[in-house]
């Protein structure tokens, strides 16, 4: 307005600033700027802008193995940086088939089968956090088989892409021993590859076992194998750590290691430093959340899930949204806010009945019933019947586990208020 110019022309000028911009910050270096712009959710808009022009100047400008790093580093960023509600279907296609391009050959076979391992996990992932996958288990089962075996010259970026849809696909639908069995085997094919990527890609697939662990409620054993990744040397190259950080965390507070917890989690605040609550994305948002409320920072916990109600978007993460309700009646009820905490109960309750969540169809909504039952227990009213002990059982295993520590933590304070 004080420019008394039109918004489209504000935004051409900003679109001929950006690339500027860029390369003062980033020496003119592609995907250093990419690299930053797809860790970053505001950015998110930016970083596709800029995707467009990147790809179009690596064509034009750079050799064949430019071009391969420029396309692997693409593929990297979109894959493990950006959040699932901000991928875009057309972008990964533009980066797919400008990567198939550059080859030839068998080459060319095995870079496109890559391509179409991911568009099925993408699409898998997508699914996934709908949380609508399991109804179409049968249908990705079918795609993956379309894919025929691997070829005789696969090399190790094929190997772990093929193995790793499957156990990604098997873990979805919650088939974990499947999962598991599936790691062993992706392990045994990769070893016969030496090369510093595919040793970062059997971590990657060592992470997993131990997250499909997790899930078996083989806690222990989960904990030391995710420990003994995260205290490795090189564990700070692993593409997708911090995806496995939130794991990493989570069973550190299940197992009662919370300082390990403490310490990873410095990593997380010392990144966005006082810009915390704006660039913080939904799984870091989470893992401190977690963590807050089990080191008793409850002021702090309830900061984030303000901002996660605000930025998850529901119809992409609805797990989140889940664990989101779950959080915030749990911070009412572990801060005395008692008549609160029953209140958000119903209607979450309401909540999942109307998402197909009933109790006679998951067990989601026995956090609140639970959370209902240990209220009434510690005001003095009937203790918890045998189905409502067989559900909180139940949330001591897999990964209900870490809500099941918190319903024992808020069981314990209702006995404490009534001694």
């Amino acid at each position: 307005k004080k420019l008394g110019i039109s918004a489209a022309h504000f935004d051409k000028i900003t679109s001929e600033l950006l690339p500027k911009y860029y390369h003062h910050l980033f020496e003119g270096d592609g995907k250093k700027t990419l690299y930053f712009l797809s860790s970053y959710v505001p950015y998110m808009k930016h970083y596709y802008a800029e995707m467009k022009r990147q790809i179009k100047y690596a064509n034009a400008h750079f050799n064949f193995e430019e071009k391969k790093e420029f396309y692997e580093a693409c593929l990297n960023y979109y894959q493990h940086f950006v959040p699932i509600a901000y991928r875009e279907e057309k972008a990964f296609k533009d980066i797919a088939e400008n990567y198939v391009a550059i080859f030839t050959g068998n080459q060319r076979v095995e870079t496109k089968l890559r391509m179409d391992t991911k568009t099925i996990l993408f699409a898998i992932q997508n699914e996934f956090a709908k949380a609508k996958i399991k109804k179409q288990e049968d249908d990705f089962r079918k795609k993956i088989d379309a894919l025929g075996k691997l070829p005789d010259f696969a090399g190790p970026e094929l190997v772990f892409d093929y193995y790793w849809l499957k156990i990604y696909l098997y873990y979805a639908v919650e088939k974990f021993e499947v999962s598991l069995a599936v790691c062993s085997e992706a392990e045994i094919a990769l070893r016969k590859f030496k090369t510093p990527a595919n040793d970062l890609n059997i971590m990657r697939v060592k992470l997993r076992q131990s997250e499909q662990l997790y899930f078996l409620s083989r806690f222990d054993e989960s904990y030391k194998h995710f420990n003994s990744v995260f205290t490795s040397p090189n564990n700070q190259q692993i593409p997708d750590r911090g995806y496995y950080v939130t794991k990493y965390i989570q069973i550190s507070l299940i197992t009662g290691h919370i300082e390990n917890a403490a310490k990873i989690l410095e990593e997380t605040r010392a990144k966005y430093g006082p810009v915390l609550t704006d660039m913080v994305n939904p799984r870091d948002t989470f893992s401190l959340i977690k963590y807050f409320m089990f080191s008793e920072e409850y002021d702090e916990a309830f900061k984030l899930i303000q901002v996660g109600m605000e930025k998850n978007p529901k119809n992409q993460y609805f797990q989140y949204e889940i664990e989101l309700r779950n959080l915030q009646t749990a911070y009412f009820f572990l801060t005395g806010q008692y008549e609160f905490a029953l209140d958000v109960c119903n209607k979450h309750i309401k909540f999942l009945r109307m998402h197909g969540y009933g109790l006679k169809t998951s067990d989601y909504a026995y956090f609140y019933i639970l959370t209902k039952a240990i209220f009434r227990e510690g005001s003095g009213g009937a203790k918890l019947n045998q189905r409502e002990l067989d559900k909180l059982e139940r949330f001591q295993r897999g990964s209900y586990a870490i809500y099941g520590r918190l319903l024992l933590k808020m069981r314990s304070r209702m006995q404490k208020h009534r001694e």
